[in-house]
């Protein structure tokens, strides 16, 4: 599995086979030339829109360009773990070796057996803060750690994960350049590959979501939200995800009967995602902040995963279906959809084709009918009602504003009571696009508009069509200039 970077965003993943004397370098920059060509492009009309000097620029020149980088991120990081030092070790000399290294990284002891997390972090780690927390369950710990948290901005990483060095600063990035971001995920790939249940985890799904990024924000006036958005590992997952502090605890933080170490052993992270859309908080899935996992190397380790999977999504459905009786008929009709599109149709595809063993389908299946059940069970021994994002209302007014070409790019502010913004993009005495925007937090942040001004003007920006672009990029791949 190769990943493929620019300038430190993700531009795709190339399979490659090795044939026992290594990687044959035509096959892979082959393989390169056809994953990343369309998101390189992106890429570029991107860099068009925020940097004025780069229109004009030949592809190649663009390519060849310096990038600087920040030194630090105003974050902090929290780690929670339980008995697993060993673990903890690989994911704390990533953080602290970061080329952007967090203002804060924080560890959580979850009810530990032993005192040997304490004795790490204190001998080999000065700079980090340790915290125990005795109510044992993973929710618990991350709420104690935005409790703890010192900056605006918290981020979270499991302790068998190890964080790209540019992690913290893209996630910093992110918050700072849009103000109007309540919530960040990122890519999550694998730290290795080396046994066949690492391997089988990666086909199955795994949880990498795609090198694209997203802006998730449900609309205005919107009642149920359920069958859109209630699926939200689709959005990300909890071993790489972002909060605004104050955000998270106007919302009442994460629930403590969901996730590991409580009878549901999981959907913690989806429910809070869930909880932010329901508030119509902004969520958006940044590849740049890239994380690394390390899957489980044996089928027993993965066969249990998948069933804490099913176990977590249905007790995240539970206790959405009881906090918000609105959404009882969208989570009925997801969880149906869910039933027949992603077991049933998947199980099916297994008899033509073998991707992966049928028992990974019914491990996570299995699990998926238990979790209601699951989650009243743990909801006696961790009472707690946390709310949705408190919304700020949405008037039924539009506005209107003007991007112009080759000028710099600025957040639109100002915009509480406003719907939506009508943005027409122009370049000299021509109008190249107009389209729609909704604000959150009452603006649109800079790069949210980056992309959209992209998305609808790559011709102008590149200075060639788009697919003529994606041509030329592919020759530039192949021959590697």
């Amino acid at each position: 599995m190769l990943l493929v970077r620019w300038r430190g965003h993700p531009l795709g993943v190339a399979i490659l086979g090795n044939n026992g004397r290594g990687i044959d370098g035509e096959p892979a920059w082959a393989a390169i030339a056809r994953g990343c060509s369309r998101q390189l492009v992106h890429q570029l009309a991107v860099e068009g829109v925020l940097d004025p000097d780069a229109i004009g620029l030949t592809l190649g020149h663009r390519l060849a360009r310096s990038q600087t980088t920040a030194a630090a991120a105003s974050v902090t990081v929290a780690v929670c773990t339980r008995d697993r030092p060993a673990l903890l070790r690989n994911c704390l000399d990533s953080l602290v070796t970061s080329t952007t290294r967090p203002a804060d990284i924080l560890v959580v002891d979850n009810a530990p057996a032993t005192d040997d997390t304490r004795q790490l972090v204190s001998t080999a780690y000065p700079s980090v803060r340790y915290v125990r927390e005795e109510r044992p369950g993973l929710n618990h710990a991350r709420n104690r750690a935005v409790e703890e948290a010192q900056t605006e901005v918290i981020a979270f990483t499991d302790d068998d994960c190890e964080v790209d060095a540019f992690w913290a600063g893209a996630i910093d990035a992110c918050f700072t350049r849009n103000p109007d971001v309540t919530a960040v995920t990122g890519l999550v790939i694998p730290v290795a590959l080396d046994t066949e249940a690492q391997r089988l985890f990666e086909v199955y799904g795994g949880f990498s979501r795609g090198v694209q990024r997203r802006w998730v924000l449900t609309e205005a006036g919107q009642r149920s939200i359920a069958w859109a958005h209630a699926n939200t590992g689709k959005l990300g997952t909890g071993a790489c995800m972002a909060f605004r502090r104050q955000t998270l605890q106007a919302m009442g933080g994460f629930d403590p009967a969901l996730d590991v170490g409580t009878p549901t052993e999981g959907g913690g992270d989806l429910e809070v995602f869930f909880r932010t859309l329901k508030g119509r908080g902004l969520l958006v899935y940044e590849p740049a902040a890239l994380v690394r996992h390390r899957h489980r190397t044996t089928r027993a380790e993965l066969d249990q995963q998948l069933r804490g999977w099913g176990l977590g999504m249905s007790a995240h459905l539970a206790r959405t279906a009881h906090r918000f009786p609105e959404e009882r008929p969208a989570i009925v009709a997801l969880r149906v959809w869910l039933l027949a599109s992603w077991f049933m149709r998947r199980l099916a595809s297994t008899v033509v084709r073998e991707p992966f063993p049928r028992e990974l389908i019914l491990h996570e299946l299995g699990g998926s009918f238990g979790g209601a059940a699951r989650y009243r069970q743990s909801r006696v021994d961790n009472p707690s009602s946390p709310t949705p994002l408190p919304s700020i209302p949405i008037g039924a007014r539009s506005a209107a504003h003007t991007v112009t070409l080759g000028a710099p790019l600025r957040a639109i502010e100002r915009l509480d009571g406003v719907s939506s913004v009508d943005v027409s993009v122009i370049q000299g005495t021509r109008t190249l696009a107009t389209f729609g925007i909704a604000p959150a937090r009452g603006c649109i942040g800079m790069d949210r508009l980056a992309d959209a001004v992209a998305a609808h003007c790559a011709d102008a920006l590149l200075g060639m069509p788009r697919a003529e672009a994606e041509r030329q990029l592919r020759a530039m791949l192949e021959t590697r200039p």
